[in-house]
C-alpha cells in the first residue's frame, strides 16, 4: 500500500473520533430533508449535521429551521459546491469529514460500516463506498448498478469495477451492521488517471487529509471533486467499501452532471488530469494510464462539441491530440468527417443517434 508521499500509517486516525456531516445545498429544498433524515438516522450517529445554503432563493431556510438545534444552518452568497463544501468544512469539529449532497440519501449503516472498514484499514485516511443509482422516483435505475451505473469509466477501460480495484488496490472484508462487506485499500492514484470512481456522498474524509491538502478548489464549478480526489489520492491511501451504501441520484434535470454539461465536464477534468500529473512522479504504469486518460477525454470533449453542431471547435480538439502526439483512432476520425458536415446533415445524424437510444432503452426496460 505505499505511494510515494504517503503519510505513515502511525500519523493518522482510526476508525475513531467524532464525525462532521456536510451538506451543501442550492434550491434542493424538497429534497434536501430526505438528506438531512438519512444523516440523522445513522446507526452510527455522527456529532453534527452541519447544512450550508449555497444562496438558495427556495424556502430552503425556512425546511433547515424545522430540525431546529439538531442540525447547524449556514447560508453563504451563492459561490458554486466546491465554496459550500469548504464552508462546512472550515465549521466542522469532528475527527473525520463526511459528505453528503443534498439530493442523495445514506443506507442507515453507511457510517457504521465505513468506520469499521477504517477500524479495519488505518493506514487508509479516507473512504468511499458503492451506491443504488436511483431516478427522480427514488426508484433503482435500469442497468449496471453501484460503481459501474455511477462512473463511465469502467464501461470505458471493459472492466468490471471489482477487477480494476483488484488490480490496483488489496482486498479486505470488514464484518459490520450484521453483515460482511467487500473493501479494497491501497493506493488508488494511478487508476484515478482514467476517471473518477469516487463519490462525494460517499466519502469519508480524515481531517488530516485537509490539514495537509487543503479543501476542494473554489474556482472550479464542475467536476471540482475530480481534481479534488487525486490530489487526495496522490497523498494517502484509500479503502473502497463495495456495499451500495448510497442512494445517488443521478443527472437530474439542473444537476452539474446533466448532459448539457458534458463539455464544461470534460474540460475541467482535462485540469484536473494535468494537475494531477503534477503532484508526484509518475510510475511506467501510472504514466500509460496518464496518456491513455488524455487521449479518452480529449475525444469526449470533441464529440461533445460536435454534439452540439460546433464542427470548429471539434477540429480543434481533435488538433490538441495531434499536439500530443496521440492517435485519432477510427472514433477520432469519425469525429473530424462528421464535423466537416452541413448542419443540417449533423442535426439529422443526432436526431437518428437519440431515436435510437431511446427504443434501446425502451427494450431494455420491456
Amino acid at each position: 500500500m505505499s505511494g510515494a508521499g504517503f503519510v505513515a500509517p502511525e500519523e493518522q486516525g482510526d476508525g475513531g473520533g467524532g464525525i462532521s456531516v456536510i451538506i451543501p445545498t442550492y434550491n434542493r429544498a424538497d429534497l434536501l430533508p430526505r438528506a438531512i433524515a438519512s444523516a440523522l438516522g445513522q446507526s452510527r450517529p455522527p456529532c453534527e449535521v452541519i447544512v450550508v445554503d449555497d444562496g438558495s432563493t427556495d424556502d430552503t431556510a425556512a425546511r433547515c429551521a424545522e430540525w431546529g438545534d439538531r442540525i447547524r444552518y449556514l447560508r453563504m452568497t451563492n459561490s458554486g459546491v466546491a465554496a459550500a463544501r469548504n464552508a462546512g468544512m472550515a465549521l466542522a469539529v469532528g475527527d473525520w469529514i463526511a459528505l453528503l449532497d443534498s439530493d442523495d440519501a445514506w443506507e442507515p449503516t453507511k457510517l457504521e460500516v465505513q468506520m469499521a472498514a477504517h477500524a479495519r484499514t488505518p493506514e487508509a485516511a479516507w473512504s468511499v463506498t458503492g451506491c443504488e443509482v436511483v431516478d427522480a422516483s427514488d426508484a433503482v435505475r435500469a442497468g449496471p448498478r453501484s460503481f459501474a451505473g455511477a462512473f463511465l469509466v469502467f464501461q470505458e477501460l471493459g472492466r468490471d469495477p471489482e477487477a480494476a480495484f483488484d488490480e490496483h488496490l488489496t482486498r479486505v472484508e470488514v464484518t459490520a451492521a450484521g453483515g460482511r462487506h467487500l473493501c479494497f485499500t491501497g493506493d488508488l492514484f494511478g487508476l484515478l488517471f482514467h476517471g473518477n470512481v469516487c463519490l462525494p456522498s460517499s466519502a469519508v474524509i480524515h481531517r488530516r487529509v485537509l490539514e495537509r491538502l487543503g479543501p476542494f478548489d473554489p474556482s472550479l464549478r464542475v467536476a471540482e471533486e475530480t481534481e479534488f480526489f487525486h490530489r487526495v489520492a496522490s497523498a494517502f491511501p484509500v479503502t473502497i467499501v463495495m456495499s451500495p451504501l448510497v442512494r445517488y441520484r443521478a443527472a437530474q434535470e439542473g444537476s452539474l452532471t446533466a448532459g448539457v454539461n458534458i463539455g464544461r465536464l470534460t474540460e475541467a477534468a482535462l485540469h484536473s488530469l494535468d494537475a494531477a500529473a503534477r503532484l508526484r512522479a509518475l510510475s511506467p504504469v501510472e504514466e500509460r494510464a496518464r496518456v491513455a486518460g488524455r487521449r479518452k477525454l480529449l475525444l469526449r470533449l470533441a464529440y461533445a462539441q460536435l454534439s452540439v453542431r460546433d464542427g470548429a471547435a471539434a477540429r480543434r480538439t481533435l488538433r490538441r491530440l495531434a499536439a500530443d502526439r496521440l492517435p485519432f483512432g477510427r472514433r477520432g476520425a469519425a469525429i473530424w468527417a462528421a464535423s466537416l458536415l452541413p448542419a443540417p446533415a449533423l442535426a439529422a445524424m443526432h436526431a437518428g443517434k437519440r431515436l435510437l437510444r431511446r427504443r434501446r432503452a425502451r427494450r431494455g426496460a420491456s
